[in-house]
């Protein structure tokens, strides 16, 4: 299949492509509000820093990330509460950020500013700890320092002394770790709206594959190139055209050859299109061109008989299709010309490969394919 076959599928059956989109977007609109519920977000963040910058990033995201991590995997299950680290590169500031989705808002966010504060807790007093254990080993350690320090009297040796062993320990007590609460929750309708959307494109691609296994099953003709791809007969009509009912007439002049005409032509159709009226008015037609014509109905069923055929000079045959007897196929033998009828996205192009054959056998004069639109032709 073509773009160009694609597209000509869409313009056909847009209707049908239009009822299936809208309908999967209504689908998908009904499970998202009414199936699924809706679904809210509420997010908290953690900020950890030391102002003083004694204590480095790095070391900071080694024991906090952790902490963040353990209370985000404790906490409830509905909703569940998830972290990660939204830090910028270089800032010397670490950001956590705690999100809590589910069907209740006020449940979302209880949860994230729950686990924000747990973590900031639980964070400050493990650096607390860690500052009293090194002040005890600090003063230990100085006063040990400080008796060493009675022994020295030079005052060159005294100078080294303060500057290697007394110099600043690193401390733990400026870190600080500020929690922004969840005051309010996001989503709600916005899950709607995507489901809609996703359901509109869904059905849109859907329609496309219902198209393409419609035209791979049926082979519909949809315009004179599946013709051409199928034969060399030229397309003397299309579409067929009430208003013009002279343009197959010459057509089949043209056809024929300057200077002659048939005396006999058979309009065979392949299943649909409506010969008798297509019959009517190609008689209209040549009898404007000075033609006595009379018009033969060999279709089943159809009250409409013969008219003038001893005085006529031109017989036109309507003839029924060939699936429906032999007598298309046999009245095809006898003329001078025969029409095969095809109707535009009623028949297909293996009832017109089969017709060929059959006309072929028959040893009928074919000079050429008349397609009618789908609206000119009545519905089988």
């Amino acid at each position: 299949m073509t773009l160009r076959d694609l597209i000509s599928l869409v313009r056909h059956y847009w209707v049908m492509v239009v009822c299936v989109s809208v309908g999967c977007a209504v689908v998908a609109l009904l499970w998202s509000t009414c199936l699924s519920g809706r679904t809210y977000s509420a997010v908290a963040t953690l900020e950890a820093s030391d102002p003083s910058g004694s204590v480095t990033p790095a070391t900071l995201n080694s024991a906090v990330s952790p902490i963040a991590k353990q209370v985000a995997a404790s906490g409830p299950a509905d909703p569940p509460v998830s972290v990660v680290d939204d830090s910028s590169a270089g800032s010397g500031i670490l950001t956590f950020t705690f999100t809590a989705k589910g069907a209740d808002p006020d449940r979302c966010i209880a949860a994230v500013n729950e686990a924000a504060n747990e973590t900031a807790d639980m964070a400050s007093s493990l650096f607390s700890q860690m500052n009293d254990t090194l002040n005890e080993d600090t003063e230990i350690d100085r006063e040990r320092k400080l008796e060493l320090l009675g022994l020295l009297d030079n005052s060159d040796a005294l100078e080294d002394f303060l500057g290697l062993y007394l110099a600043p320990t690193r401390r733990f007590e400026y870190c600080s770790f500020t929690v922004v609460e969840a005051a309010s929750v996001l989503g709600g309708g916005s899950g709607a709206a995507k489901m809609g959307l996703a359901g509109l494109l869904g059905g849109i691609l859907l329609a496309l594959v219902v198209l393409a296994a419609i035209d791979y099953a049926r082979r519909p003709i949809k315009g004179p190139s599946d013709i051409g791809r199928l034969t060399k007969l030229p397309v003397l009509t299309f579409p067929y055209c009430k208003s013009e009912p002279g343009y197959l007439w010459e057509n089949i002049k043209f056809t024929w050859g300057q200077g002659a005409s048939p005396a006999s032509v058979a309009l065979v159709p392949v299943g649909a299109a409506d010969v008798m009226t297509m019959g009517a008015q190609l008689a209209e037609a040549a009898r404007e061109d000075g033609r006595n014509v009379a018009v033969e109905n060999c279709v089943r069923g159809d009250a409409r008989g013969r008219a003038g055929i001893a005085d006529s000079d031109l017989r036109i045959i309507c003839c029924a299709p060939l699936r429906d007897g032999v007598e298309g196929a046999r009245a095809a033998h006898e003329a001078d010309a025969t029409i095969i009828a095809v109707t535009a996205w009623r028949d297909g192009v293996r009832s017109l490969d089969e017709a060929l054959a059959e006309l072929k056998m028959a040893e009928a004069n074919v000079v050429g394919v008349a397609l009618a639109s789908a609206s000119s032709s009545p519905r089988a």
